[in-house]
């Protein structure tokens, strides 16, 4: 198996339960997520479950039972359980459903019926919950982790809501607030959930310019939006404001895409510093809630074809671009198959060149890919965080420069087409529909001839109803207002349907619009398509609702579709039955530009008639941050949010919660609020100190093992003592005696031997050359076959044990990191409880978080030791001790390094603990080919290794070797930290300049 394969959607779909996330994803972006939607899900989930034997089908049943309830009633006196992913599935789809399906609230109590979602108790609860509270810690350790974040300890952070199905996941840099989405958070499992957090810090860190054909489309926006709030703007000038706005409308909606590769390898280059695989997050992620799966899904058995139509096309490219990130990440092969399983038709990209010639399908798509894949790594790198935060954010605007270019030069080269396509079509579709309102006009005209000019006046005074003389006014108005209101809606779905072959680019991916994490510009909740600037009548925008100039107060009713007399009144968005005034339903451009005028109050009331644009980036995330919100109450106090957060943390687990009186446990809804928390409120959880606490009696018992191991090893017998031609460094004792004798020899011209020269006393020094501090380096598989029994869980706890046991033992120097690429370390010593606790945070984690790579740990490792102060003057060997199954899958470059080494004859030894047969293992060959010989030489092994030996096994090997350290003689420091130099040397040759 290739090392990237299980970050492949295939791979991610085998997965438990992700096929039922997309169909949560899916229903509920759409708004169509019902109850009995929840029920079949939920039975589908029991099904998945009983065929895992780790998983209590009694446990989900009950999970089930109580956010059926919940559903049903509004509430629950038992606290909700989301402590694994299938129970946070099932609560994030309780929360969906109760906000999807309007049936479901109609029989809850009536304060809670309309009560926001953030404001429910169970809400509460789970925000509150134990594994609510341990996963907002661990965010918290991650923004301590990201050096790069100014002011990192004042950033809060909450489990907040938004305006769903939209996602609310955001970092607001400019109040220093993160807002994570407990109900997204919850169907895509918390897991994932970091990698969508670390791509909006990427846009918001990043994403500084729109690029230079945008800022002059904004400016020239602003110049004629002018113009039209102070009233001086004319017909030519206005039709040009309303296509600047959709140029640059279309420009955005590309430029968002496509900056997308940008954030989401900045989330994947943050890996390293959080320590945890961002890469596989962020393709579960786009295989379970967005479009991946549920295009693998329907194109598994043979590609459905889409029909070849100007907003496909326009589409498909959108969805290349967006996808190009995820290909390099490995979400499916980059072949011509693949892509068009996941919806792309390679078919249909394509562009013109300066001659004007044709160039599509490969060629075409080639190109776009290079140009897309480029925006990935125009962004700072690690190094240059350390830099002063001029020279930092220079360098990451002047990347966004070069982003925002390249995104300008697809947008020509791609997109441009459609944009100018989708422009003619309006025209034409606008000549077509006044040629058929001409003729509706003209029809009416004539059937109110024959009806009477009675009734053609009935609609003076904006009140009268047309049958003001059949005794029946006050029913017949009423039901015709009815039956209007009814049209009217009817009336509105259909022009929208209309609008969308305008807004061909604009159009989500398979209905899921709400994706809001990303730099989409949306303002108050609204979408983009019912934000065009264009001023709508005559059923295109609902103008009835703007300013209405109305008749001696008369009429009023904006709602109504009642015809006003001279123009006076709202916008009528359907034909007036039975002979309604026809004044009005003139739609040329003339009156269009005219009524204009109408809509805009007055000029010193600064209120713009249009949206205006935003000027910045910044502008953008403010708006989508207000948007996000909307429903949201402000923030509580900083005080009352700690006290709130200490309290949670004095909880340990829900079942002591579950023990509180109900009394206790109640709040007003009225008052509830979803407050921040600051990191450093969230550190008093020590996850080192729960470990130490747990094995207490066992690291008593490790201490004094190698307490023993040390008096062995340096032997407590008092050392002889000897002298010495020079003195050692320090030791300017004198032996008098000696040194008198052989005074007298030279004074006598006795012949002098070199032992008359011993003249300075010092210690055994025999003893000093061979005992050292022996160095003791524990590396844990974390990959999924080591997760499934929590072997890694067992095996970091056994690590930390031994690093406390020997903290203050001079005779061994502990390490513990996990098989990750980059080294994840855990503890080194010197290392306080604290920093290893926010490393072991950051390292819990589920299914397939880390790996069994050896060959970048071991000379990670190395640089390590190499570079530490030491005050010793001498050391002993460095011991591996690898606790894994031994099927690396990186074997063939670990087992290379393996060798260089022993070929080197470096100080290095090596031991694993198999948690296999050592038959059944990869790492067979490379241990049996070393089985003898002393030191490095040598490879020790204990195989079968399971939580009830894995301490016997592995004393035994560090027993091992400190045998052999008696045999050794130790080495200079200076001569050690030479040796591993050179080691590395050797290694980066022979890995094609691989830097350790």
């Amino acid at each position: 198996m290739a090392t990237t394969d299980y970050k492949s959607a295939y791979e991610i779909l085998k997965h438990p339960f992700s096929g039922l996330r997309r169909q949560v994803a899916g229903k509920f972006f759409a708004q169509k997520l019902i109850l009995d939607d929840f029920m079949e899900i939920n039975k589908a989930l029991l099904e998945e479950a009983q065929q895992n034997s780790k998983i209590s089908v009694a446990d989900l049943s009950l999970e089930i039972k109580k956010a059926y309830h919940f559903l049903k009633h509004g509430e629950i006196k038992e606290i909700p359980d989301i402590s694994d992913s299938p129970r946070q599935l099932i609560w994030g789809m309780a929360l969906a459903c109760s906000e999807s399906d309007p049936e479901v609230r109609k029989n809850w109590p009536s304060n809670l019926g309309s009560c926001p979602i953030h404001k429910l108790k169970v809400w509460n609860d789970i925000k509150n919950s134990t594994t609510a509270n341990v996963e907002l810690r661990r965010h918290a350790f991650m923004i301590r982790k990201m050096y790069f974040l100014p002011d990192e300890e004042n950033i809060a952070m909450r489990w907040g809501s938004c305006d769903y199905p939209s996602v609310g996941f955001y970092f607001d840099k400019e109040n220093n607030r993160i807002n994570l989405d407990l109900l997204w958070g919850l169907v895509g499992g918390f897991e994932h959930s970091r990698a969508i957090q670390l791509h909006e810090i990427g846009h918001a860190y990043g994403t500084l310019s729109f690029g230079k054909k945008m800022e002059a489309l904004k400016k020239e926006f602003d110049e004629l939006n002018k113009k039209a709030r102070e009233r001086k703007i004319t017909k030519e000038e206005y039709q040009r404001l309303r296509e600047v706005e959709r140029e640059h409308r279309y420009r955005f909606m590309m430029f968002d895409e496509a900056e997308n590769s940008y954030a989401n390898k900045f989330a994947v280059n943050a890996s390293g510093i959080i320590k945890q695989d961002i890469g596989y997050d962020l393709n579960a992620v786009e295989t379970q809630l967005f479009t991946v799966g549920e295009n693998l899904e329907k194109n598994k058995n043979g590609i459905v074809e889409v029909e070849d139509t100007l907003a496909n096309r326009a589409q498909n490219l959108k969805h290349a671009i967006r996808l190009s990130f995820f290909v390099n990440n490995g979400i499916v092969k980059d072949e011509p198959e693949e892509w068009r399983k996941l919806g792309v038709n390679i078919d249909w990209i394509e562009y013109r060149t300066l001659e004007n010639q044709k160039v599509s399908g490969m060629e075409a798509f080639k190109k776009l890919r290079d140009m897309t894949s480029s925006l990935e790594d125009l962004q700072i790198k690690e190094r240059d965080f350390y830099k002063s935060d001029e020279d930092v954010y220079k360098l990451a605007h002047d990347f966004a420069e070069k982003r925002a270019g390249i995104i300008d030069d697809i947008f020509d080269l791609y997109a441009m087409q459609y944009f100018e396509a989708s422009i003619r079509e309006k025209e034409q579709e606008g000549k077509e529909q006044q040629n058929d309102e001409e003729n509706n006009h003209q029809s009416n005209m004539q059937q109110n001839g024959q009806q009477g000019t009675s009734n053609n006046m009935s609609q003076q005074g904006g009140g009268a109803s047309q049958n003001s003389q059949s005794g029946e006014n006050s029913e017949t108005d009423s039901q015709q207002n009815e039956n209007n209101e009814s049209d009217k809606g009817e009336n509105d779905n259909t022009n929208t349907d209309d609008s969308n072959k305008e807004n061909n680019l604009e159009e989500k991916e398979d209905g899921k619009g709400g994706e809001s994490e990303d730099t989409e510009e949306k303002e108050d909740g609204d979408s983009d398509d019912s934000e065009d600037i264009e001023e709508k009548e005559d059923g295109k925008g609902g103008e009835s609702k703007d300013t209405e100039e109305k008749e001696d107060g008369k009429g009023g009713e904006s709602k109504d579709t009642e015809e006003k007399e001279d123009g006076k009144g709202g916008e009528s968005k359907d034909v007036e039955e039975d002979g309604g005034s026809d004044d009005t339903k003139d739609i040329e451009e003339k009156e269009d530009f005219e009524n204009l005028f109408k809509k805009i109050p007055d000029a010193d009331k600064d209120m713009p008639p249009l949206r205006d644009m935003p000027a910045s980036p910044e502008d953008v995330y403010k708006k989508k941050i207000a948007k996000l919100m909307k429903n949201t109450q402000q923030e509580e106090g900083e005080n009352e949010g700690f006290q709130n957060v200490m309290e949670i943390i004095r909880q340990t687990s829900d079942t002591k919660k579950q023990n509180i009186e109900q009394s206790q446990r109640s709040f007003s809804l009225s008052d509830e609020v979803v407050p921040f928390s600051m990191p450093k409120t969230l550190m008093p959880e020590n996850e080192y100190s729960k470990i130490i606490d747990k094995n207490f009696d066992l690291i008593e018992k490790l201490k004094s093992k190698f307490i023993e191991l040390q008096n062995e090893y340096y032997d407590e017998t008092d050392g002889v003592e000897v002298r010495s031609v020079v003195p050692e460094s320090g030791n300017l004792k004198v032996d008098l005696s000696s040194y008198v004798e052989r005074l007298k020899k030279q004074i006598k011209g006795e012949e002098l031997q070199e032992a008359d020269f011993e003249n300075f006393i010092v210690s055994d020094v025999g003893k000093d050359q061979v005992k050292a501090p022996i160095d003791i380096a524990i590396l844990i598989d974390n990959s999924g076959s080591m997760t499934d029994a929590h072997t890694d869980q067992f095996a970091i706890e056994l690590a930390c044990s031994l690093f406390q046991a020997t903290r203050d033992n001079p005779a061994f120097n502990v390490y513990v990191a996990m098989m990750h690429v980059p080294t994840t370390w855990i503890a080194k010593p010197g290392d306080n409880s604290i920093e290893i606790s926010q490393r072991l945070a950051t390292v819990y984690h589920s299914e397939y978080y880390g790996d069994d790579k050896i060959g970048d740990n071991i000379p990670a490792v190395l640089n390590e030791i190499r570079n530490r102060d030491v005050k010793d003057k001498r050391e002993g060997l460095v011991n591996f001790f690898m606790i894994t199954d031994g099927d690396h899958t990186d074997a063939e470059h670990s087992f290379n390094i393996v060798e260089n080494i022993i070929d080197q004859s470096a100080p290095v030894t090596f031991n694993w603990l198999l948690t296999k047969d050592i038959d059944y293992s990869w790492s067979r060959n490379i241990i049996e080919r070393h089985k003898t010989g002393i030191g490095g030489q040598r490879i020790e092994y204990e195989d079968n290794v399971k939580h009830k030996n894995m301490l016997e096994k592995i004393m035994s090997l560090i027993e091992k070797r400190v045998e052999d350290a008696k045999k050794i003689e130790a080495m200079r420091v200076t001569d050690k930290q030479s040796n591993i130099s050179l080691t590395l040397d050797v290694l980066e040759q022979k890995t094609s300049g691989r830097r350790y």
